[in-house]
């Protein structure tokens, strides 16, 4: 299934810049999976506005998408489609009639997560590419705490545990 994750409305005067400076910051990123540290890198090679990646380590299931960049009349639109793949040690699972329903469940409520998590981030990556201002380091001096520790927990810098328990005490 296909996600839009956003349109941009104005067009960066150097799309091939934005492209790369927008794939070297999302593969910079990555996200916690219960207690494991998930990183993006990119793979294969790219097509014109396109480019392919996955989500490792691949565990139980190997993750890979394409983050593609197409010119719409209202833009530019971002997406990205999902293809997870089951794996038990280094072999496939089948999809027997008997396994099948969990099978689909289990990808679905994987898919909805991840769905969520790499939407976030992508709109994360474009945020940053388009604030970056020219030979820049792309780094705001933002006064918010709260914020500061939310985007240090979706970078992937500390944990979900770390995370609540900072926010908590910023709460207070």
């Amino acid at each position: 299934m296909v996600v839009i994750v956003d349109v941009i409305k104005e067009i960066p005067d150097d799309f091939e810049q934005f492209f790369e400076q927008f794939i070297k910051i999302f593969i910079s990123k990555s996200f916690y999976e219960g207690n494991t540290k998930i990183e993006i890198i990119e793979i294969g090679g790219r097509e014109e506005w396109k480019a392919m990646f996955q989500l490792l380590p691949a565990t139980s299931m190997k993750v890979k998408f394409p983050v593609l960049f197409e010119k719409k009349p209202i833009g530019i639109e971002v997406s990205f489609d999902l293809d997870i793949e089951l794996i038990t040690g280094s072999k496939k699972i089948k999809r027997g009639k008997l396994a099948k329903k969990m099978l689909d469940a289990r990808i679905d409520v994987f898919e909805a997560g991840l769905n969520n998590q790499l939407s976030m981030l992508i709109k994360m990556s474009l945020a940053d590419v388009m604030k970056k201002p020219e030979g820049g380091s792309g780094k705001t001096n933002d006064d918010d705490p709260l914020k500061n520790l939310k985007l240090q927990f979706v970078n992937g810098e500390i944990s979900e545990e770390e995370y609540f328990h900072k926010k908590n005490l910023l709460e207070g």
